[in-house]
């Protein structure tokens, strides 16, 4: 049985490179894999192993200093995740390239009290902060979903939806890292009432057994089988969005490396006519 730890915390880091080579020495000695991404705005990593060693892992990087109180997202899985282990520097530890405070980031809201707003139908504006293939396999029921590729073109959209700066917004994503930048552009953009689903969808699922969401969050189907049952609703995923998918995939979690693991672990829940499953076949002549 493997453990999988996916974090990220934003913070100061003085020097990427120092950080980046004692993690990886951290990571190396623990026997952990997958990827880490470092930058001057802090760290984001989804990684591997024993569970013995990643608690070792939280017990050392927490110490390290401005990586105190990491939201932990811990999961099990009996595969290995990763094929290897990759801990890069990179300028943001997601890529946004627009100019953003994160001092500015909004409050959050709890997903049990994300919960009872859809319950009471508040109005209020759900806004998807994720890319169009993913909002495509699933997102909140009447969210705007941006018809964006990738999170640099969020900003770009934010100009169609100036009307509703006097309305409350509620943003989310999977896991809230991208929400951080999100709300924070938001608000400087002049949007006076906003706030960001702490957890994002993978937490949802967990504390709000996933009411309201339709659809899956395949992204997370290897590493989170237990969030992944919670999200039932079909949607057929096109070709288009299917090839922007494994571009993403293979980016994040390198398993097109492996495609034995890939095939048998991500799987689509339906086909185009709502039954069956979609397993992503062909995958070196697609690509």
């Amino acid at each position: 049985m493997e453990t999988v730890l996916l974090y990220y915390k934003y913070t100061e880091v003085e020097n990427p490179e120092d950080l980046r080579e004692s993690q990886f020495e951290l990571c190396s000695k623990l026997g952990l894999k997958g990827r880490i991404l470092i930058a001057k705005e802090g760290m984001n990593g989804t990684i591997g192993g024993s569970e013995e060693s990643c608690m070792e892992y939280i017990r050392v990087t927490s110490n390290i200093k401005g990586f105190d109180g990491i939201d932990w997202k811990i999961s099990h899985n009996t595969d290995d995740s990763f094929p290897k282990l990759k801990v890069v520097v990179r300028d943001e530890i997601v890529s946004f390239k627009a100019p953003v405070n994160l001092k500015n980031k909004a409050p959050y809201i709890l997903p049990e009290e994300m919960k009872e707003l859809l319950d009471k139908q508040e109005d209020v504006v759900i806004l998807d902060a994720r890319n169009n293939y993913e909002s495509k396999i699933g997102k909140f029921k009447n969210a705007i979903a941006p018809d964006i590729q990738n999170f640099r073109e969020f900003p770009e959209f934010v100009k169609t939806i100036a009307h509703l700066k006097d309305k409350p917004i509620v943003t989310y994503c999977t896991g809230g890292i991208r929400c951080e930048k999100a709300s924070a552009y938001l608000i400087e953009q002049g949007f006076k009432d906003v706030r960001q689903l702490h957890g994002g969808i993978a937490q949802y699922g967990e504390k709000a057994g996933g009411k309201d969401f339709e659809g899956t969050i395949a992204l997370y189907n290897k590493f989170k089988k237990d969030i992944y049952d919670l999200f039932t609703s079909c949607t057929y995923l096109d070709a288009k969005s299917l090839k922007a998918t494994i571009k993403f995939l293979d980016g994040f979690y390198g398993t097109i490396n492996n495609p034995k693991a890939w095939q048998k672990d991500f799987a689509y829940p339906c086909d185009k006519n709502g039954t069956g499953n979609v397993v992503i076949k062909g995958l070196k002549e697609d690509r």
